[in-house]
């Protein structure tokens, strides 16, 4: 019976790195992937961004991304007189969609849409979540109206400002304006990523209007293999080899291995891996058995098989 060689590469816990898709400060070219490429500049501080819009969806569209996880950042430019929950001049409304998962039909009301988004159908799988943001802002500190962010549109009461970046910074006179750093998180399939931006009952863009700056899209790479492992070695039914021992077609071993540190809490098991040099795929195994000492760590038992010829 002929031995096989089987070498062990060092790896570490899987991690996942971030990966910057998409980021616009909007200070240089408005591509195609937003359906409106209207700029503006503040008054304060001339800073470059995307509007000024009023009522209606701008929407940004990044194709052939592969499935995974997506975070997005932005900044929500809230230009003069938001009136946020007064029911006189607003509800002056703001939603932010994953237009690329499928939606019902619009409701006929902003009361019809209330009451499906309290349905939770918006929340179901079946709709893929699509609603990130659905909520009012104010800029009327002086006339006390209230707004619903950080909560959800009927499901909050705020004061005026609640949880903006900045407030009166960007210099426009008509009752004011505020920045809102805003972040989503959530999962995407394969294909086009769609994004929403939709303004509702506002009044004249004279009275009401909005912007997006600094927008940045970011998803999971292909997950990082970092070396931290201290030892590893074949153990049982042998004594300890090293990296590199012959084992029979056919025998059971566990490998060990010794980390350089104890992991985090909560932390998954290290991830090591196995390499044929007959340049067959090389296997990954996890060491989910622990031994007591937190740095170590103990496959199941595993059994060779011969290499393809």
């Amino acid at each position: 019976m002929s031995a096989i060689i089987v070498t062990l590469s060092t790896f570490s816990f899987p991690a996942e790195a971030q990966e910057e898709i998409y980021f616009n400060d909007f200070e240089g070219a408005v591509g195609a992937e937003w359906s409106h490429r209207t700029t503006d500049r503040t008054p304060v501080g001339a800073r470059r961004f995307l509007g000024q819009f009023g009522n209606g969806s701008v929407t940004l569209t990044l194709h052939k991304r592969r499935s995974g996880r997506v975070s997005v950042t932005f900044d929500l430019y809230l230009i003069n007189s938001w009136d946020g929950n007064n029911p006189e001049h607003g509800p002056d409304l703001f939603e932010v969609t994953v237009a690329s998962n499928p939606l019902p039909s619009p409701p006929a009301s902003v009361a019809d849409f209330k009451a499906l988004l309290e349905s939770g159908v918006f929340n179901s799988a079946a709709w893929g979540n699509p609603f990130l943001l659905y909520t009012t802002f104010s800029n009327l500190e002086e006339k006390g109206f209230t707004q619903s962010y950080p909560s959800f549109f009927g499901e909050g009461d705020h004061p005026p400002g609640s949880g903006a970046l900045e407030y009166d910074t960007l210099g426009y006179s008509y009752f004011g304006d505020s920045v809102y750093r805003l972040s989503f998180s959530f999962e995407h399939p394969a294909g086009d990523l769609i994004l929403q931006f939709t303004a509702l009952a506002l009044q004249d863009m004279s009275d009401e209007s909005w912007g997006l700056d600094n927008v940045r899209v970011e998803g999971a790479s292909v997950p990082e293999k970092i070396d931290v492992f201290r030892t590893v070695k074949i153990i049982a039914p042998r004594p300890p080899y090293g990296e590199l021992d012959e084992i029979a077609p056919g025998e059971e071993f566990r490998i060990e291995v010794e980390l350089k540190d104890p992991p985090p809490p909560g932390t998954p098991p290290p991830v090591v891996e196995i390499v044929h040099p007959s340049g067959a795929a090389p296997l990954e195994i996890s060491a989910a058995m622990t031994t007591g000492d937190p740095r170590i760590f103990r496959t199941a038992p595993i059994r060779v098989v011969a290499p393809p010829p």
